[in-house]
């Protein structure tokens, strides 16, 4: 399995900026998205307004324009004001909304419900030029008799005998201010080409970022417009977004844990390794292998290490487990082949001289493994080494007849196979009938069983005994006394690595090495002569 990751002190390092701002969106969001929606509340609440006073307004129009026509239809046969002024009188008592009603020959009042006899241009009564002869409705500031007060006057005017009447404007102003007044509208009426009524105080413009509103409904002849304070888009505003923020919440949350999700994704081992990949923060430390026979430094084992940009080294086995777990073994192992490539260009490595690189399972069973191997061998061929590819038990390879094809292949182009930590995994056998093998390297587990030079180590002679039968040159593991060594020569291996002999080292340490310590045999106390 892979190992945990660490990214608790990395989300609390790197991460709660990220965090905090998942979490905040859906807040921002919230606050933008309901600011928008109260916006349109108040917009349709506007809209809805403005059609109730136009509806209104329609409606005293409608009584006005039926009271003008029963005017008209009065008998006028006997020429005076006198003969009609009880009919006025008695139409503008039982009839709701009118301040005076009247006759006119043309443009002058010649009787009115109000004056009774009277000869005045109705322009005087009205305050305002007239707009013209024939039927038209128009709102005025107020008249003579009412001159603080607005009214709407509805004229049928005749070169004989024409009717008008006059609403009070009250009528207007009181229903507008009893729809209007709780949310503090301003409200205005425009009828005709005339005077606004209007109710309530025009809002001021002062708010950072609510503004007032305003909205309006219209017919052929009324026009309506509404406006509503900032004050009532912030109600608006705070009505939406206490029930939206329950949501929010919930909303916050969610992003919170797939940003965290997120960050735990991009802080894995997976990016964490492509990112080392690119900084270039990965090297290559080199543990020499000494050959009995050859009384020298026969190869190297090329052991990847990890160092951070902050300096923290990164456990071979916990990076190596998490590649081989989070699939960035190919590239690590094609990063490992770059990187040995452009260290040996530094060395002077005697003939016959190996490069142990390990490959795992993935790898092996990878369409690409042959041709990233002949890539490397292409590299160092000028410097002269062999490669030697180490398979380890532990990694389970199941396409079998590929990988045998594969390494048949490389095998017959020079590069040696070797089976590494033989005897811990649980295929060892099996490893041993299937694959093509040049080398069989003993853990250090049973290296360190040996406990003197005369005691018995049944497992490990059992393992030196099975390789020579088999024709394979083994090397020995993690050998650090002179007993060990004396014990596994005693026993014909050929090969040991481990501390006695050399510990891993740098390339630069390495290419200094070879050509003075790696050419000194080692004696039986186990120290170079």
């Amino acid at each position: 399995m892979a190992p945990a990751l660490r990214t608790g002190p990395a989300l609390r390092e790197r991460g709660w900026p990220l965090l905090l701002a998942a979490g905040a969106f859906p807040l921002l969001l919230g606050l933008a998205l309901t600011f928008l929606e109260s916006r349109r509340d108040v917009q349709r609440e506007l809209d809805a307004t403005a059609r109730i006073i136009l509806r209104h307004a329609e409606n005293i129009s409608e009584h006005a324009w039926r009271t003008v026509d029963t005017l008209k239809r009065l008998d006028h046969q006997g020429g005076g004001c006198e003969s009609l002024e009880r009919d006025l009188q008695r139409i503008g008592s039982i009839r709701t909304y009118f301040r005076s009603i009247g006759l006119t020959h043309g443009p002058d009042v010649f009787c009115s419900s109000a004056f009774g006899p009277m000869t005045e241009p109705l322009a005087d009564v009205i305050q305002r030029e007239l707009p013209s002869l024939g039927r038209w409705p128009l709102s005025v500031a107020g008249t003579t008799a009412v001159r603080e007060r607005p009214a709407v006057v509805f004229a049928d005017l005749a070169h004989e005998v024409g009717a008008y009447t006059i609403v009070d404007g009250q009528y207007l102003t009181d229903f507008m201010r009893a729809i209007g007044e709780p949310r503090g509208y301003y409200m205005t009426i425009v009828i005709g080409d005339g005077h606004p009524v209007s109710q309530g105080a025009p809002p001021q413009d002062t708010h950072p970022l609510f503004s007032p509103l305003s909205d309006g409904a219209s017919s052929p002849r009324i026009s309506v417009g509404v406006t509503a304070p900032e004050s009532e888009s912030v109600r608006a505003w705070w009505r939406v977004f206490t029930a939206f923020l329950p949501l929010a919440a919930i909303l916050s949350a969610l992003c919170m844990m797939a940003a965290a999700y997120w960050l735990r994704r991009k802080m894995s081992y997976r990016d964490e390794i492509r990112r080392g990949i690119a900084r270039r923060e990965f090297s290559v430390q080199y543990q020499p292998i000494y050959d009995i026979q050859a009384g020298r430094c026969g190869g190297v084992e090329a052991l990847l290490r990890w160092q951070r940009a902050d300096g923290r080294w990164e456990r071979p086995d916990v990076f190596i487990a998490a590649a081989e777990a989070e699939h960035m073994i190919i590239p690590l192992t094609r990063h490992l082949f770059e990187l040995v490539a452009a260290d040996m260009a530094q060395w002077q490595a005697p003939r016959g001289f190996h490069v142990a690189v390990n490959v795992a399972a993935e790898h092996l069973q990878g369409p690409t493994f042959v041709a990233d191997v002949r890539r490397l061998a292409a590299q160092i061929a000028t410097q002269g080494p062999r490669i030697t590819l180490e398979l380890t038990e532990r990694s389970l390879i199941s396409d079998r007849k590929e990988v045998v094809r594969a390494l048949q292949t490389l095998r017959a182009e020079g590069v040696d196979i070797a089976l590494d930590d033989f005897g811990t995994g649980h295929c060892a056998m099996s490893y041993l009938q299937a694959f093509p093998l040049d080398f069989l390297k003993i853990d250090r587990g049973f290296v360190n069983a040996i406990e003197s030079l005369d005691g018995d180590a049944p497992v490990l002679d059992a393992i030196i005994a099975l390789s020579k039968r088999l024709a394979l040159r083994t090397v020995a593991e993690g050998v650090e006394t002179a007993i060990q060594f004396a014990y596994l020569k005693r026993q014909g291996v050929l090969h040991v690595q481990g501390y006695l002999y050399a510990r891993p080292m740098s390339s630069d340490a390495l290419a200094r090495w070879l050509p003075t310590r790696g050419c000194e045999p080692l004696s039986s106390t186990g120290h170079l002569a």
